[in-house]
């Protein structure tokens, strides 16, 4: 089957260069990846030796788990139609909620149309089919496999019903969907699916605004897009996709229609399929004119291996995961076992997907994140489908706030924008509307994201240093405290590695001020002293120092101060090895600083054997941290869920706009930091040092090592790639859950 699939498609590139560019462009994907050799081996082994345990199979003697069942089987039918015990969110929101505020994304949602009959559907599979059909029909495959994906509050709706969008629109107000993306079907003049958008269009009460994406790939009874068992056809002639740009005209100038600049978002989903497409673009963006609209904003799915817009004169991208996700990270068998032995089906850890979504390097033209709260097209594909197992509505937040932190720092307010797969793709099991077992989970997510608001211009903090433009030209700064004064020595001998500009912003107490700047402008000149009162010992200057540093967009900040640590033998050795991991020799140095403005979701880098578990290392301070937490917005279990790293020791490089969210904190802007009286744990500071991993979580940003930030700050392709591996699989969601010790701090709780 493998052999005689691989020369179908090696037949079809051969003779079809537009599927040739998709064939070429998804191995380079997967060569770029470093996934092609283990996607062939994979492909070739679960084909030729298929490792299938038996459904339903007894205990073995001396077993102790209890023996699988058909009771088994219905059990676990019944859970997934059960409200999860841990998940399931009741609906909570009912007013709309403003969202798409400041540097606060606007959230997409994909929408597809096929929830009602119509008469090229009932002549393919059937009088009265619907997206329904398939999708109360799929059953579990695996252990913990959750199938069917049935809805709750909307029903099996039929959208011919205006009021079933009413609703669809009312609910997605009240969770922060800044507005949907409409799949529009159309054959060669043929449209299908058109009566929901049409129905839309003609009810201005739905005042939810909207876009459309062209579907434009063969609809096939496989669902695949392919050459076979094809139901309607495209051909792409010149004169047909002048004639759909026409045909959308009406649709692009409604009110309601998304736009960036004036000019109308229309998505592709596979522009590689049409022909002489430069010339196909130019006629778009003309008709477009002459209808009076400034121009046309074209944006490309990154699907079958597209990825950069540019050389298809798009203006941006669009990802549409699980494209692209797939060829990046590697599948992985159930675990438990199988409920059908005849599963031919792939599957992905969810958790994996999330991690990726870290990884995403910034690209010279805009590009539009997506996240998924779950994927399973089992629906579409008995016994054979491609699912992503052990999704968590958690994991999906954070994967929302990834995104959006990518956007905050790359897009613009006109195209900030943030898409979701999907609305109702309830075959494909991507939906946000609420079903029976997670209820209104994955909309609570989508809402938490969209009331989070930009501090950037700060909040009014009374103790925070004067800001002013900075004199120089470089976008690196280095914020040091100094109490200590013998310190400075070796923060002097630290920061003479650095070869590039930087600025150098010094605080040190009010009795200190005048011996400290004579001593750090003897060997830095043109540093900038701040004289702070000796409080918070060097969080609460550092945090004076963030209006500064977030009004001077530096994109790489290293946080140093004399760590001393006075209780403990090692304090200098301390000291040093941070110093040392932080300013590595030059090459190193360069790769670190690089990963900062090469990653955008990446916040902040910990000297390596420092970065720690929160809880682990809670000390005394769990109140402080849990109200701090609350302060960032986050609910009580969110530290449980989310196991945050922090950097021990309070050195590190960082991103401004990743803890930004610090200056919202009340307890932070009242200026509730404890007099200084010699205390070694349990003080605001001592919880910030702790809450600072929390801050940049919560914000969308992700902790690594210096180690590793080497590793994907490297101009080295083969590094980077491993690098990035390293990235998903040591330091996402599901590798926070390890435990991490360093030989600098003792742990307050047990290993498990």
């Amino acid at each position: 089957m493998t052999i005689r699939r691989i020369i179908r498609v090696l037949f079809r590139a051969l003779r079809d260069p537009v599927y040739r560019r998709e064939v070429r462009g998804r191995l380079q994907q997967k060569i770029d990846n470093g996934t092609f050799f283990s996607w062939i081996v994979k492909g070739i082994r679960r084909r030729v030796w298929p490792d299938r345990p038996l459904a339903l199979h007894p205990a073995a003697p001396g077993q102790l788990e209890k023996a699988d069942t058909p009771l088994s089987y219905i059990e676990a039918l019944r859970f997934n139609q059960a409200p999860h015990p841990e998940y399931f969110k009741p609906r909570a929101r009912v007013t709309p909620l403003g969202c798409g505020q400041g540097s606060t994304p606007k959230f997409l949602a994909y929408y597809l149309p096929q929830f009602h009959p119509f008469e090229v559907n009932n002549k393919a599979w059937g009088e009265g089919f619907t997206e329904w059909t398939n999708t109360t029909k799929a059953l579990p495959q695996y252990k913990g496999h959750y199938q069917p994906h049935l809805p709750a509050d909307l029903g099996h709706y039929d959208l011919r019903v205006a009021g079933v969008m009413r609703q669809q629109v009312d609910l997605a107000k009240s969770y922060g969907i800044h507005g949907f993306c409409f799949h529009y079907y159309w054959f060669d003049g043929q449209k299908v699916m058109d009566h929901p958008l049409n129905q839309y269009l003609a009810n201005s009460d739905l005042d939810l605004p909207f876009s459309i994406c062209w579907a434009n790939e063969n609809w096939t009874r496989r669902w695949d897009g392919m050459e076979s068992d094809v139901i309607l056809r495209q051909s792409y002639s010149h004169e047909k996709c002048i004639e759909f740009i026409q045909d959308i005209l009406p649709i692009i100038q409604d009110p309601r229609y998304i736009k960036v600049d004036g000019k109308p978002m229309v998505i592709i989903y596979r522009p590689l399929l049409i022909p002489n497409l430069d010339k196909v673009v130019l006629a778009w963006r003309e008709e477009v004119r002459r209808a009076g609209l400034p121009g046309l904003w074209l944006v490309c799915a990154q699907t079958f291996g597209l990825i950069d817009p540019r050389p298809l004169s798009f203006d941006a991208a669009v990802e549409f995961p699980p494209h692209k996700i797939n060829d990046r990270i590697e599948d992985t068998p159930p675990q438990q076992g199988l409920w059908n032995p005849g599963f031919n089906g792939k599957t992905w850890l969810y958790a994996s997907a999330v991690g990726e979504s870290m990884t995403r390097e910034r690209q010279p033209y805009p590009l539009y994140r997506c996240a998924f709260p779950s994927w399973d097209n089992e629906a579409r594909r008995p016994s054979s489908g491609y699912s992503f197992a052990q999704v968590s509505p958690a994991q999906f937040g954070e994967w929302l706030a990834t995104c959006a932190s990518f956007s905050r720092e790359r897009n613009s307010s006109a195209d900030n924008f943030v898409f979701i797969n999907a609305w109702n793709e309830w075959a494909e099991g991507a939906h946000l509307e609420p079903d029976r077992h997670f209820g209104f989970a994955w909309l609570e997510q989508v809402a938490h994201q969209a009331q989070k608001r930009s501090t950037h211009p700060a909040a009014h903090l009374s103790y925070a240093v004067p800001v002013s433009d900075s004199k120089g030209k470089g976008k690196t700064a280095v914020i040091a405290h100094i109490y200590y004064e013998e310190t400075w020595q070796d923060i002097a001998k630290g920061l003479a590695v650095m070869d590039a500009p930087f600025d150098l912003l010094v605080t040190t107490t009010n009795e200190k001020f005048e011996r400290v700047s004579q001593q750090v402008k003897a060997d830095f000149p043109s540093a900038e002293v701040f004289q702070l009162e000796n409080r918070g010992r060097d969080i609460r200057p550092f945090v004076a120092l963030l209006p500064l540093l977030l009004h001077r967009s530096y994109e790489a900040v290293l946080k140093l101060h004399s760590k001393k640590s006075l209780h403990r033998v090692d304090g200098d050795l301390w000291r040093q090895t941070l110093i040392a991991q932080l300013l590595p020799k030059t090459a190193e140095l360069k790769q670190m600083i690089n990963s900062l403005s090469e990653y955008p979701s990446l916040g902040l880098i910990a000297p390596e054997g420092n970065v720690l578990n929160i809880q682990r290392y809670i000390g005394s301070n769990q109140e402080w941290v849990d109200k701090i937490v609350q302060e960032l917005g986050e609910g009580k279990q969110w530290l449980c869920e989310a196991k945050p790293w922090f950097a021990a020791g309070t050195m590190f490089w960082f991103k401004p706009s990743a803890v930004q969210s610090l200056l919202r904190c009340p307890s932070i802007l009242q200026d509730a930091f404890e007099n200084e009286t010699g205390q070694i744990d349990g003080t605001l500071a001592h919880a910030i040092e702790r809450a600072l991993g929390c801050a940049t979580l919560a914000n969308g940003y992700h902790l690594i090592d210096t180690r590793l930030a080497k590793g994907v700050g490297s101009s080295e392709h083969s590094v980077k790639i491993q690098s990035q591996k390293e990235w998903v699989n040591e330091w996402s969601s599901k590798a926070r859950q390890r435990v991490v010790d360093s030989p600098f701090a003792r742990p307050t709780e047990a290993a498990p």
